[in-house]
């Protein structure tokens, strides 16, 4: 933090705690004015209280859509998907076990029969 920055927050901090000792300076001293400050509160207190009870149940219901949805239409992509990993597998064990292993049979075979007819010629190249 810069120094600009920690002045303006000493400032504030300062004037906080001066508005917050003021307050209760004023509360202490009229007690009809306290009482009338301590009633808003309340109200103020209840109506928020009324907001975050409106937000919570509009967040339970958003969870419950959101459940909902991935057990819709998360779940069957996740079932496809695994479906097409396991015929890929498949399809590579097969290519593995009928092409790929003969063919290096093959030529492994040949790559044999040609060295074995180099020194049978006499062509050690």
């Amino acid at each position: 933090m810069d120094k600009k920055t920690k002045t303006w927050i000493t400032i504030g901090a300062v004037v906080a705690v001066l508005l917050f000792i003021g307050i209760i300076y004023l509360l202490v001293t009229h007690p009809p004015a306290a009482a009338i400050v301590r009633d808003l509160f309340i109200i103020f207190v209840t109506l928020e209280l009324f907001i975050i009870g409106a937000l919570l149940t509009v967040l339970v219901w958003q969870v419950y859509t959101l459940t909902r949805m991935m057990q819709r239409e998360i779940k069957p992509m996740l079932t496809a998907t695994q479906e097409t990993i396991g015929t890929v597998r498949g399809t590579a064990t097969f290519m593995s076990d009928q092409v790929v292993q003969p063919a290096i049979r093959v030529t492994s075979k040949v790559a044999g029969w040609q060295q074995s007819l180099k020194v049978l010629l006499g062509r050690n190249g």
